[in-house]
């Protein structure tokens, strides 16, 4: 992070922030957070947030079990896992977030989707709505 004029700003493109009560150090490059949250949203007030009581960070990649969704500092929904990929150039296949909206055409709608890495230059999303 740096400071432009009051602001901070991130300095990396794909940031990713976390906090906790205790920070164990599981390796060389392994983390363990003990009553935490991460975000890519700018601190002290992020729009989103993971809470959990156990955050592993190892291998490039964070994860958690067992966590809740805050946006805007409310709790929305119970995800029992969660992984999210910290090389800048590595992508994930998995489950995205579900989708929750409310339509005038066509009421409530509820969807998940599926992103699947193909190969390096290749991906593919599929969803329901």
């Amino acid at each position: 992070m740096r400071r432009v004029g009051r602001a901070q700003v991130y300095s990396t493109p794909n940031p990713f922030l976390f906090a906790g009560r205790v920070l164990i150090q599981t390796g060389e490059g392994a983390y363990r957070i003990v009553d935490g949250s991460m975000t890519s949203c700018r601190l002290p007030k992020p729009d989103w947030q993971l809470i959990s009581h156990s955050i592993q960070v190892a291998n490039n990649n964070a994860s958690t079990r067992n966590s809740i969704f805050r946006f805007l500092n409310i709790p929305l929904f119970y995800l029992p896992y969660v992984a999210h990929n910290l090389d800048d150039t590595g992508r994930q296949s998995g489950f995205l977030l579900p989708v929750f909206a409310i339509s005038g055409v066509k009421g409530l709608v509820l969807g998940e989707q599926v992103y699947w890495v193909i190969n390096r230059s290749m991906d593919l999303t599929v969803g329901a709505e």
